[in-house]
């Protein structure tokens, strides 16, 4: 496995990342790997050199993160793997149960920290921007984890290089931490990511992440143009990124 660092920070992690998007429970989507199956994805990505997982509160309501600390907690010790989630969209019914403000970062926080089974968080991540709250109280909020040892690191995902720019100058005016990396669709077929984005993570140390690295499996070679997807795949529902490319 080759690993390389995180940012421009000392952190070493794999190259390849275990995203656990398509992880908690089934009852949520049939794509979604149950429990025990989910366990046991994440023993092959230990066995395989992988030691960089990433979640979010919002996956299975709350039960990816449940997932992973399980795993974690029964396949290796804390120290041995760099766990990343993100914070931001909505995990109950009350209006500050999502977004960025301070008030539910502090909650949110505390609640992923206790279904992943541990004291700290390597890499936390705003899971989309939130133009309802000023982006100083959001960086000052991560600053305060970050000075309290809850997190390690902080990132941000699905933010525009625009956005990307602006929080890190942001961080700078404010004497806070800053972003590390952040997460885009980037594949074969996405590649709007090279025009600004890529530019801008360079200009400001940060690492790019990708997700749908395989186009939510569009570029496995399982799926034929032409052909209804099959039951049970990502892409027998509707998805905004890929609908129509198989027509």
């Amino acid at each position: 496995m080759i690993f390389n660092n995180l940012g421009s920070t000392g952190i070493q992690v794999s190259r390849i990342c275990l995203g656990m998007m398509s992880y908690g429970s089934n009852r949520f989507q049939s794509w979604v790997l149950a429990p025990a199956e989910g366990v046991r994805f994440v023993r092959m990505a230990l066995e395989s050199g992988i030691n960089f997982f990433d979640t979010a509160d919002f996956y299975s309501q709350g039960q990816s993160e449940e997932t992973l600390g399980r795993a974690v907690a029964q396949l290796t010790k804390r120290e041995n793997v760099v766990l990343a989630t993100k914070v931001g969209m909505p995990v109950g019914p009350g209006p500050n149960d999502r977004g960025l403000s301070r008030k539910h970062i502090f909650a949110a926080v505390d609640a992923s920290l206790r279904r992943l089974k541990t004291d700290y968080i390597d890499l936390y991540q705003p899971h989309v921007l939130d133009a309802t709250v000023p982006r100083e109280e959001t960086l000052r909020a991560l600053d305060d984890l970050v000075r309290s040892g809850k997190v390690l690191y902080i990132g941000c995902s699905n933010y525009s290089a625009v956005e990307v720019v602006e929080a890190a100058w942001t961080a700078r005016s404010l004497h806070t931490h800053a972003y590390i990396t952040t997460q885009a669709r980037y594949n074969l077929i996405d590649q709007d990511a090279r025009a600004e984005l890529l530019p801008a993570c360079a200009r400001h140390g940060m690492s790019l992440l990708p997700y749908y690295p395989l186009a939510a499996g569009l570029l496995t070679g399982k799926y034929r143009p032409g052909e209804a997807p099959a039951e049970g795949t990502r892409l027998s529902k509707p998805n905004p990124f890929y609908d129509g490319i198989l027509s």
